[in-house]
């Protein structure tokens, strides 16, 4: 009974370390991170510009977060 709970368990656990990994490099590319809840693409290129002032890539980290990209 405990190796049929171990291996749904360590697919969770794998599932969980890799989110956070790729959100981390994608906070790493990001030239600024700006909060920006119900984050999306449109509001997030809107917000990019109103911040930096030029026109840039901008996409969304997460609901609650902004990337600007250079």
């Amino acid at each position: 009974m405990k190796g049929q709970a171990f291996f749904p368990l360590l697919i969770v656990l794998l599932l969980v370390f890799s989110n956070r990994t790729l959100q981390g490099e994608a906070e790493r590319s990001c030239s600024k991170s700006i909060p920006l809840e119900g984050c999306s693409k449109e509001e997030c290129v809107l917000e990019c510009v109103r911040v930096i002032g030029v026109s840039i890539n901008g996409c969304c980290i997460d609901e609650h977060t902004c990337c600007c990209i250079e």
